[in-house]
């Protein structure tokens, strides 16, 4: 599979569990239990992080994958846990001998010098902590957990809009470099521990749409962008533990309104790619309020994103939403033809399209549970 992905411009990371273990059908528990095990967690039996002999099996656990696999990166699930095993918090029920801040760092150090500087280490951080991505820590990027969670909140008909702005701005003010902060709106757990799937917490006759939105601040935004398999098609079914679950393919490839959804994340994606969108373009966010949410990406905030998160729908001064400076054009707009949920009843909220030419003394129509971004022409 690695063979296949990597042709096609795909790197591969794999999901690694280096923070417990079980103490069934573990080897390492009835022989070596004394070298590999110091503690307790809510999951199971803490990894002794500090013991030298588990140093370099988990080191070379990463160097073995990478070599024979040419594994592109690590995921490393719920590294909180790792570094603050010497402490009884929520999810450490005995505490160990600690070391897991130099364990993070031994790992990076061992693969990077043994095999590639480039593998990538992705932490699951919760709640985050900055420094353990920004200059001197172990990892190179963790999961944004506030802007997931913020963003499920919008999605859900929060009033949390000056969180989120928080949230999206987490690169400029607390995180050294634009790619510190992983963000997604799913993740296995939110979809397989719980039905938090965007489709579904947004309610009928909104759920396509508002996977529309949340594509678009996921993508958009500035970071990682991650997204879990069917959010692209609107998918709103739970992956629940120990089933059997399986993406329904037919609906998949054959739903009109998932087709919609899918014509829309295609664009944004195509948009990622843009210079002034990629890597650390900046990200100014110019209107938070009520369920609405404005950002500009770009040195000279070429793209100007407005979101919806609510149930109104109408024109709205563009020197209210603080629009640059600049003459601007209609991009996209989640209402078009070749998005617009016929199934949700989405009707189309026109703003002239790309032969417009917008500034801030104009008004935008803005579509409720929808998105509306412009693109600077001069």
């Amino acid at each position: 599979r690695v063979k296949t992905c990597h042709p096609h411009g795909l790197a591969v990371l794999v999901d690694v569990v280096f923070n417990h273990a079980g103490s069934i059908d573990n080897i390492l528990w009835p022989v070596a239990r004394g070298s590999f095990f110091d503690g307790d967690t809510g999951w199971g039996a803490m990894i002794n992080f500090d013991h030298p002999q588990c140093v370099h099996f988990f080191a070379q656990n990463l160097v073995y994958l990478t070599r024979e696999f040419h594994i592109d990166g690590f995921r490393l699930d719920h590294t909180y846990t790792i570094v603050h095993s010497h402490e009884q918090n929520w999810y450490v029920r005995a505490p160990g001998s600690g070391g897991g801040w130099e364990f993070l760092h031994a790992l990076r150090r061992v693969v990077h010098s043994q095999v590639d500087s480039r593998v990538m280490l992705m932490a699951e951080h919760l709640p985050n902590e900055w420094a353990l991505t920004n200059f001197g820590g172990p990892m190179d990027t963790q999961w944004c957990d506030n802007f997931h969670d913020r963003l499920i909140d919008a999605c859900k008909g929060g009033q949390v809009m000056s969180a989120l702005a928080e949230a999206l701005q987490v690169t400029h003010r607390e995180s050294d470099d634009w790619y510190k902060a992983t963000n997604y709106a799913e993740s296995h757990d939110e979809v397989g521990n719980v039905r938090d799937r965007v489709t579904y917490v947004a309610g009928w006759k909104r759920g396509f749409r508002m996977s529309k939105v949340a594509a678009t601040a996921s993508i958009l935004a500035r970071g990682i962008p991650m997204f879990f398999m069917g959010a692209e098609g609107g998918e709103d079914a739970q992956f629940t533990n120990g089933a059997t679950d399986r993406l329904n393919l037919d609906a998949y490839l054959t739903d009109p309104s998932r087709l919609k959804v899918r014509n829309w994340w295609k664009e944004m994606l195509g948009m990622r790619r843009s210079p002034v969108v990629a890597g650390p373009s900046p990200l100014g966010v110019t209107f938070a309020e009520g369920q609405m949410l404005a950002f500009t990406r770009g040195n000279g905030a070429e793209i100007f994103v407005l979101l919806n998160f609510g149930g109104w729908a109408g024109w709205k001064s563009l020197a209210e939403l603080n629009l640059p400076g600049g003459t601007y054009c209609e991009l996209w707009n989640s209402t078009w033809p070749a998005f617009a949920i016929e199934t949700e009843d989405e009707d189309e909220h026109k703003n002239w399209g790309r032969d417009a030419r917008i500034t801030r003394s104009d008004w935008l129509h803005i579509p409720d549970y929808g998105g509306v971004v412009l693109s600077k022409v001069w």
